[in-house]
């Protein structure tokens, strides 16, 4: 099949056009979404380490429950390196519900097993392909029912593909940072809310008030998240460490040219989570914030 145009005339070629004229791919159907802003450039411009024949596996924005399997377009895309997003399709095609790129008859059996399982079932394989592809727990919980709203089991729907929505998107940073979060809810034995997201500590949510209840003392607070620095554990934006018996603001401040740590103890927040009052817990001047070679807060630093 061929698409003709006054301008040019390209063959259709899986998810590509390929050009007749001039033997290059000039088009790809999932535009600047697919990770590259060069819309002629293919895998990534390194064609001897890598392929990619079905237009799917590479480094860009994917969705964890497949179009091919009739996923919807409107579930949140993360940005996956081309690791990730194989090592996310492996899981697909362990379980039978894959196939080998360019294969039209194994994504037509995939499919149609697909639309067998249960509910259930495509869930438990949509979720372990995200651990697969290295995506913290916190955000497979808190983006699961998304991923599974709107689907169509065993509909081809790839076509329906468009231009990511505001707010669907989930960068290689906010993954990043999704990782360091769950480390500082383990060493602070705490729950943490980041992004909208709360992460929570295992042992504070099975042994209830036997564990991870009481807030540590400012003291103890420093150290850990100076070691949470140290390890590159911390979060580069604000977010809140909650206990049974408190809450804390956390964030990076610059004053006086350096960076610093600061922490405000919150005193009122409403049943939604809405902060009424704080008071200051650890002042600029204390807790100093030492940048590392690609930290993205050098901006702030720089005033920009």
């Amino acid at each position: 099949m061929t698409r003709a145009t006054a301008h040019k005339q390209t063959a259709a070629c899986r998810v590509r056009g390929l050009g007749s004229s001039v033997s290059l791919s000039v088009d790809d159907r999932f535009g600047f979404a697919a990770g590259d802003p060069n819309l002629y450039r293919y895998v990534g411009n390194s064609p001897t380490n890598a392929t990619d024949p079905s237009g799917l596996e590479v480094a860009g924005l994917a969705h964890f429950y497949p179009l091919y399997l009739g996923g919807c377009d409107e579930q949140p895309l993360y940005e996956l390196t081309k690791e990730q997003h194989t090592a996310a399709h492996d899981v697909f095609r362990k379980h039978g519900v894959g196939g080998k790129p360019g294969s039209k008859a194994e994504y037509d059996a995939a499919r149609a097993k697909w639309a067998k399982l249960s509910t259930e079932q495509q869930r438990a394989i949509i979720v372990e392909s995200m651990k697969k592809a290295g995506i913290p727990e916190p955000l497979i919980k808190s983006h699961i029912d998304k991923i599974m709203k709107g689907a169509q089991p065993g509909i081809n729907v790839t076509a329906t593909r468009g231009t990511p929505k505001i707010g669907q998107r989930v960068s290689q940073l906010a993954i990043q940072e999704a990782g360091k979060v769950g480390r500082l809810v383990t060493a602070l034995g705490t729950t943490v809310v980041f992004a909208g997201v709360t992460y929570a500590n295992d042992c504070y949510v099975r042994e209830g008030e036997k564990a991870g209840m009481k807030m540590v003392d400012k003291t103890s607070l420093m150290r850990e998240l100076r070691q949470a620095q140290n390890g590159d554990g911390l979060p580069s934006g604000a977010f809140i460490l909650r206990w049974r018996d408190g809450a804390v603001k956390v964030w990076i401040e610059k004053k006086d040219g350096a960076l610093w740590i600061l922490v405000y103890k919150i005193t009122e927040m409403d049943d939604n989570g809405i902060i009424k009052d704080m008071e200051p817990y650890i002042r600029a001047g204390e807790l100093p914030y030492d940048l590392k070679p690609g930290d993205p807060l050098q901006n702030l630093l720089n005033g920009r």
